[in-house]
């Protein structure tokens, strides 16, 4: 067969769907068709090389190369999935909306972020400078899965907040983030998304450990919570509260947080919210 001849299976399916959400983040296709992956996971690449393989109708995988900034990439010639992948979401609504959760799965895998702040605060990120692409995935989140989340922007144009092999990389462009850090919404995207990169899927893992540790607590008495409220009302210092009472601070703090009683520092964020960029405020680490 010619060298970029090969017939692409476009019928939804969950290898074109991961493929999709993967493109999105880490991909890249040229004007004659050359689609080429790039991750610095192995089995990111491995999964992605499989699944491409599969919908062109391969029988042997692509080889896999290395990097000078130590990733790894695969490349295969089709002109006729290459101008498929360069369409709008729209245009693959079809496939995706068949197969939503491969491809949150593909583009968690290449633009997010697994985190455990401490014993009580976790989050799950997807990063992007396409508001288009994160309003998109947003809407699969909510409407198929039921889980809660918010965008939000940051405008780092111009600054430096990550490093390639010592180089720092200077951003262009306004990051926007989708962000689920409500237990409801981990433990639904852990039930339903399954996360190809090991150490992503085992953060995402004990981090629902952690919530369900915490669900087995005691709760307490609601007399008890009416005075601890009252308390946070006039001021007094979480950890005054948490010794009186045998809590921790941060469990106070967590309380204060649910009643919109929190004192910790806030900086101005922005939150991204059906199409209009509105002020709001967000917790700083």
């Amino acid at each position: 067969m010619l060298k970029g001849m090969y017939q692409p299976n476009l019928h939804a399916s969950p290898e074109l769907s991961h493929i999709i959400g993967a493109m999105r983040g880490d991909g890249h296709v040229s004007k004659n068709g050359q689609i080429i992956f790039v991750s610095k996971d192995r089995e990111f690449i491995d999964k992605f090389n499989k699944n491409i393989c599969a919908v062109l109708g391969r029988e042997t995988l692509r080889p896999v190369r290395s990097t000078k900034d130590n990733c790894f990439y695969v490349s295969v010639s089709s002109l006729m999935l290459g101008q498929f992948l360069l369409n709008d979401l729209e245009q693959l609504r079809d496939v995706i909306e068949t197969y939503p959760a491969e491809f949150i799965s593909g583009i968690t895998d290449a633009e997010g972020s697994v985190t455990i702040a401490d014993d009580y605060h976790e989050m799950i990120r997807i990063s992007n400078s396409n508001l288009t692409l994160l309003k998109f995935t947003q809407d699969l989140l909510i409407n198929k899965f039921a889980i809660y989340c918010r965008i939000t922007s940051d405008d780092r144009r111009g600054t430096s907040h990550s490093q390639i092999n010592g180089r720092p990389i200077i951003s262009k462009k306004i990051m926007y983030e989708i962000r689920i850090d409500t237990k409801k919404g981990i433990l639904q995207f852990w039930q339903n998304i399954r996360l190809t990169i090991e150490r992503k899927q085992t953060t995402l893992n004990e981090m629902v450990t952690k919530i369900k540790e915490r669900a087995k607590i005691k709760p307490m008495h609601p007399k008890q919570r009416k005075v601890i409220l009252t308390l946070l009302k006039s001021g007094t210092p979480y950890r005054k509260i948490g010794e009186k009472f045998e809590f921790s601070k941060q469990w106070i703090s967590d309380i204060a947080r649910k009643h919109g009683l929190r004192r910790n520092k806030f900086t101005p964020r922005k939150n991204v919210k059906g199409g209009m960029i509105k002020d709001g405020l967000e917790r700083t680490a």
